[in-house]
């Protein structure tokens, strides 16, 4: 299996457990700790993978892959972060639920932008052979990555080449005595098969590659919000196409903009700096004007509970 298939089939695993989340009431509070679980275990697999393999090749093949490769790896170490802490709670816990929603928005994002740019111009740079023997190793790689969120564990060869396999070690006797294994690996394999059998037929080469990554974020894009969307006491900050062409940032009421480019992924980048400085929501657009994502970064009580 190439590597853009696998990492599109890992990302569908992913969406599908959001979802089965997203669909639990407050009063589920086993299913969504089980849930999390699992989340957690694929979450961190697929980071390991990412950071030992994909993201150093990145780096050589496109001409700015260093900067596109450290913004990866900056979302990837916020993710941790919330999965660490996640990972020490139980969903009856302040706060569990506010995380939980805070990450899907994060990780559906960091989705959208590695198979809508990152994913398409790394195909478009290597031959098909490449793409195919790094999907094996990455695939083999899973079995001997870590289950669990390491934060303060290198993120970058050679140090997370070295401290991997040893996490994943400590990781797979905490899962074992847990309970975590069987149930983390049943709810794989039945999501692989579907995301397989979906996938399969529309597999020829790098253009039938993009075109499928564009189309699975284009369905992705209409369920995007964040739970505490609404909350924020700050500014409204919206990402929009710009009239004379590119992207642009802007605060509602403002007469001009804060930031235009015709980067989508920097427009949002200052966005989010933005919005997060002064605890305001960020509204992301695509090009037909439909929000794509929204996020609030305003006060919420249940938030700074956890």
């Amino acid at each position: 299996m190439d590597v853009i298939s696998l990492l599109e089939r890992d990302h569908e695993t992913v969406e599908g457990l959001f979802r089965r989340y997203e669909s639990l009431g407050a009063r589920d509070s086993d299913r969504r700790t089980e849930v999390v679980h699992e989340l957690i275990r694929e979450l961190s697999v697929h980071a390991a993978i990412e950071e030992q393999f994909l993201y150093p090749q990145i780096k050589e093949a496109l001409p700015d892959g260093e900067a596109l490769a450290e913004e990866a790896l900056q979302e990837h170490q916020e993710a941790k972060e919330v999965l660490a802490d996640l990972d020490r709670m139980d969903a009856g816990d302040a706060g569990f639920d506010a995380k939980v929603r805070s990450l899907i928005a994060d990780v559906r994002h960091h989705v959208d932008e590695e198979e809508t740019e990152l994913l398409p111009r790394f195909a478009a740079a290597v031959p098909d052979e490449r793409l195919e023997q790094l999907g094996n190793l990455m695939e083999k790689a899973k079995a001997v990555a870590p289950t669990r969120p390491h934060p303060h564990a290198p993120s970058t060869p050679p140090g997370n080449l070295a401290a991997g396999p040893i996490a994943a070690v400590i990781d797979r006797v905490r899962d074992t005595v847990s309970g975590r294994t069987e149930k983390s690996s049943s709810t794989r394999k039945k999501t692989s098969s579907r995301s397989t059998s979906k996938k399969t037929a529309a597999r020829g080469g790098s253009a039938s590659r993009k075109t499928s990554a564009r189309k699975t974020t284009s369905k992705k894009s209409t369920r995007r919000s964040s739970s505490g969307a609404r909350r924020a006491k700050g500014p409204v900050i919206d990402v929009t196409t710009d009239p004379k062409g590119g992207w642009r940032a802007e605060k509602r009421g403002a007469d001009r903009a804060s930031a235009r480019s015709d980067s989508k992924r920097e427009v949002v980048k200052r966005a989010r700096e933005l919005a997060k400085s002064q605890g305001g929501r960020l509204v992301i657009r695509g090009q037909d004007g439909r929000i794509q994502e929204e996020r609030s970064y305003g006060s919420d009580p249940a938030r700074r509970a956890g």
